[in-house]
């Protein structure tokens, strides 16, 4: 029996050569708006609106007023994802797709809710915070001079990672 080997899904540390670093360099974007997608609660939204919903009126729920074509790219990355779906393709003619494309959330879009008992969705808005990111910058320091100056989130913040989190501006 042949097996079809067009589904096989590759992640950046199978390939090689110029493809690998695209490929990373794309998943760091998807990581980012699958941030986006999270801070903004949108995982509740959809799953508190309980059918399919187009950016448009997503972006006007509970007295929002999102911009909803950047709304609607938002989404579309995080359908490409497979935390949503788009629900309707007979609309891609149409020039407004913030206005005619509906989205539902997929089961992995449910991890994402508030209220879910894995809370993965506090995980993404901690690890992929942006705020997080900025540690990746004392990685030579830490290389070159190891801890005397602390380690990465010390030297970004100033304090332990204990001590960002009690802080009221860094509770989620």
């Amino acid at each position: 029996m042949t097996q079809n080997n067009d589904r096989i899904i590759h992640t950046p540390m199978e390939l090689k050569g110029f493809s690998k670093y695209l490929s990373l360099l794309f998943h760091r974007l998807t990581e980012n708006a699958v941030w986006t997608f999270c801070e903004l609660g949108i995982a509740d939204l959809m799953a508190d609106h309980k059918m399919p919903i187009t950016a448009l009126e997503l972006s006007q729920l509970n007295g929002n007023n999102w911009n909803a074509e950047f709304l609607y790219r938002l989404l579309r990355v995080n359908a490409d994802a497979g935390i949503i779906t788009q629900v309707n393709t007979n609309n891609e003619n149409s020039t407004q797709h913030e206005q005619t494309i509906q989205f539902q959330l997929t089961e992995d879009g449910l991890l994402l809710t508030s209220n879910h008992p894995s809370k993965v969705s506090y995980i993404v808005q901690l690890l992929l915070n942006p705020n997080m990111g900025k540690t990746y910058q004392y990685l030579p320091s830490i290389i070159k001079d190891g801890f005397k100056n602390g380690n990465c989130f010390e030297q970004t913040f100033g304090c332990d990672v204990f001590e960002y989190m009690k802080k009221e501006e860094n509770n989620y």
